[in-house]
Formats: structure tokens, C-alpha cells, sequence
């Protein structure tokens, strides 16, 4: 059997016994095989995101970039295309999506759907746009899409949960673009409780630096260092830490070209996207399927059974779903996934069997 289609039969199974099961699950199967991996881009306001697409990917100033205040209202989109081209996927009033080719599209253009200068414009423009696609002769992104987001200290929460809180799960990397300096509690806060809660681990951090604002390579060593410091206390030390710029006269160790940040971020992607959609989707599916264990198991009166039944039951079940840990590899884990199912089928369908409980994935 597939890993598809034990992801498949699991989603399956689990939307046909809870009405609340996440909708990120049923998109699970799909993921799993796509050959297509999503990366993110985000970070506060005007640390450099949108900046980090133009120079690195599109060699264009081609998005727009805020000076002062929040501008990014909508998520924007990157794919690798054979020429320039502009989609937007717009809301009707019934929340279907159709998607409408801007044509000849320009930066003014990219800035007036993707930007706005009061918060009730921003905030109407992200519920009126679920994103812009922008299709651009880039290699560099032959398997993959970078999704430039509005910033995490948006003071808008409404417009962050209809576009960055919204396309984080979904992804499968993170590139968190910094400022020169220790990561703020915000910034802290946003990977504990939005990229690790939805099971994304693997984390890029990008240290954003400007001449115009000069800090010494020592001074910068000590940055990154700080930084290091504070991952060390959410435990995740070993996320890469890079600085970037794009003034090649600045020395040390520094990204100090287009190329040179493209490669990096290039070889991040290649060696964690595989390991990243799947460590994701094994942690939304035991997630769910201990959810739904928990409610079957506290309704004692399914199918009659005694306490001392679904006590068992609950015990198999809590240590097989248990088993399902970053550390595993796929097959051990989404095997693990299957078993932690017919646990659950067993609490509904008939009499604890181990033997037939715990029968072995084809």
C-alpha cells in the first residue's frame, strides 16, 4: 500500500467519524506525492521579505516594498514560468475563487492589488484577493513556490488570519527573514504558536543586513550568535542562520550576492523539502487521530462495551500514535498513522482483538 493511500484511508476514516476534522488534512494525499514543495517568506514588516523575492529570484523590483507602514495585503504567489505573467484569484461573494490574468502587468499594477495605504483598504483588498500569482522565467524555482506574506506584527489580525495565518499551514518550508539583531518576542512567539504547532520544523533564518545601517563582521558574528542563543531555548539550535545583503563590497561571513543568496536558500530547499511535507503531514494525521480517539473513547456506550474494553483500547491506541515521532522514517511512521486508525475502527466496529488490530499494513 502506498503512502498516498494510507494517508487517503486515514483522512477518510477520520472526516467520516468527526464533522471537525482540519481541512489541511484532506489535502494531505495530494501533498504527499506533489512534486511542487511551498515555501514561505515571512517575518515583520519592512525586514526585507519582499525585498529577498525581487533581488534573489526575480532580479526586478517588480513587487512592491513598504517604507514606514504596513503595504502587504495580499499573499503573493512565485512560480517558475517561461515568461512574465500575472494571475489574481479573486473572491466572489458566494467564497468560490476565479482566477483572472492581469493584463500586462507592471509594478504600479502588482502595487495596487497587493498594497493599500488605510487598514480598512488593506483589510478589504485581503478579503477580496485570496492571492496573486506571479509566473516568472526563474530556474531556481523549477520545483518550488515562495509565498511572500504580510508582515507578523501586521496590526491588522484579521487581515493576517485571511493571509499569512492562512497559507503557513499549508506550506512545507520557512524562511524567516530577521533583522540584525536577537529575534524579538514576537518573532519567538510566531514560531512557537503558528509554525510549530502546525508541525513545520524546519526553519530558515535570514538576517536581513543594510550598509546604510553599518554593523562590523564581529558585530554581526555576535548577532548570530544571539540569535543561536534564543533558538537554543525554544530548542530548535540547529535551524541555518545566514546574513544576507546585496552590496558585494561588504566582507566576512556574509551572503553578499544574488547568486550567492540563491544558492544557499537553494540548497536549504533541496535537502529539507522531502523530509519537511512529511514530518508535516505524519504530525497532522496523528494529531487528528488522537482528537478523534479521545472523543470515540470517552463515549463509553459504543457498542456496549465495559470500562475495562475501552480502557484497553485507549491504551493501545495512546501507544502506537505515540510511536509516530519526527524520528521515524515515512513508511515506519505513516504504518504507525494506519495501525492508530484500525484502533479506532476497532472502538466502533467490534470486540478488542489485538491480533486483528494490530494486523500488519500490505
Amino acid at each position: 500500500m502506498s503512502d498516498k493511500t494510507i494517508i487517503e484511508q486515514s483522512a477518510e476514516f477520520l472526516a467520516s467519524h468527526n464533522n471537525c476534522v482540519s481541512e489541511n488534512l484532506t489535502s494531505d494525499a495530494s501533498d504527499a506525492e506533489a512534486a511542487v514543495y511551498k515555501i514561505a517568506g515571512v517575518g515583520r514588516y519592512q525586514t526585507g521579505k519582499t525585498t529577498l523575492i525581487n533581488k534573489v529570484f526575480l532580479r526586478d523590483d517588480f513587487l512592491a516594498t513598504g517604507v514606514g507602514l504596513c503595504k502587504t495585503s495580499v499573499i503573493t504567489k512565485l512560480t517558475n514560468g517561461p515568461e512574465k505573467r500575472v494571475v489574481l484569484s479573486k473572491n466572489d461573494v458566494d467564497g468560490k475563487v476565479f482566477r483572472e490574468e492581469m493584463a500586462d502587468p507592471t509594478p504600479a499594477k502588482i502595487e495596487e492589488v497587493t498594497s493599500a495605504g488605510s487598514n480598512e483598504a488593506r483589510l478589504a483588498l485581503s478579503k477580496e484577493l485570496s492571492q496573486v500569482e506571479v509566473s516568472w522565467p526563474c530556474p531556481a524555482l523549477k520545483n518550488y513556490e515562495i509565498y511572500d506574506t504580510p508582515g507578523i506584527d501586521d496590526p491588522i489580525e484579521e487581515l493576517l488570519d485571511q493571509t499569512t495565518y492562512r497559507i503557513v499551514p499549508t506550506v512545507d518550508l520557512v524562511l524567516l527573514v530577521v533583522e540584525p539583531k536577537d529575534l524579538s518576542e514576537q518573532e519567538v512567539a510566531f514560531l512557537k504558536h503558528k509554525l510549530f504547532k502546525c508541525g513545520l520544523k524546519r526553519v530558515m533564518i535570514i538576517v536581513s543586513y543594510n550598509p546604510a545601517q553599518p554593523l562590523s563582521a564581529t558585530a554581526r558574528a555576535d548577532v548570530v550568535s544571539s540569535i543561536r542563543g534564543r533558538l537554543a531555548g525554544i530548542g530548535r539550535e540547529y535551524f541555518p542562520i545566514c546574513v544576507c545583503t546585496y552590496d558585494s563590497s561588504i566582507e566576512g561571513e556574509i551572503l553578499n550576492t544574488p547568486d550567492a543568496i540563491e544558492r544557499r536558500i537553494a540548497s536549504f530547499i533541496e535537502e529539507n523539502a522531502a523530509a519537511a511535507r512529511d514530518e508535516k503531514n505524519r504530525y497532522a494525521l496523528s494529531y487528528e487521530i488522537m482528537k478523534v480517539r479521545n472523543e470515540l473513547a470517552a463515549k463509553k456506550l459504543i457498542n456496549g462495551k465495559s470500562d475495562s474494553e475501552i480502557s484497553e483500547i485507549k491504551n493501545l491506541s495512546k501507544k502506537h500514535v505515540a510511536d509516530v515521532t519526527f524520528n521515524n522514517a515515512l513508511k515506519l511512521s505513516l504504518n504507525s498513522l494506519a495501525l492508530a486508525t484500525n484502533v479506532l475502527k476497532a472502538i466502533i466496529n467490534g470486540p478488542v482483538k489485538s491480533a486483528q488490530i494490530f494486523s500488519p499494513v500490505p
